[in-house]
């Protein structure tokens, strides 16, 4: 019977929407577990390429100036944001670059 079928498949529905719930409000959202449990393809991009930078920019402005949207991510080992500004082979800037945010919703 086609009511009884569509009565199941709610039920499944509002036992798995109850189960995302409970896994949703875990306290530690970025932890390693939490990150590997995300699986292929969902980790977090965070990364955000700025193009059009001028040639003299350093990046201590270019970060000053974009952590004003948000906050940015911090290197571990130079404890400054996390900026690349790209170079060509003659360590010429090429005006572009990329700047790493601490959350993807930044």
């Amino acid at each position: 019977p086609p009511a009884e079928r569509r009565a199941r498949k709610k039920r499944k529905a509002e036992r798995k929407k109850k189960e995302s719930s409970k896994q949703s409000s875990n306290p530690a959202p970025n932890s390693v577990k939490n990150r590997a449990s995300r699986g292929p393809g969902k980790a977090q991009n965070r990364w955000v390429y700025v193009s059009n930078l001028p040639l003299d920019a350093t990046a201590s402005e270019v970060a000053s100036h974009f952590s004003k949207a948000g906050i940015l991510d911090v290197n571990i080992d130079t404890l400054r944001p996390n900026v690349k500004l790209y170079t060509d082979e003659d360590g010429r800037q090429k005006g572009d670059g990329a700047v790493c945010y601490a959350n993807e919703s930044s």
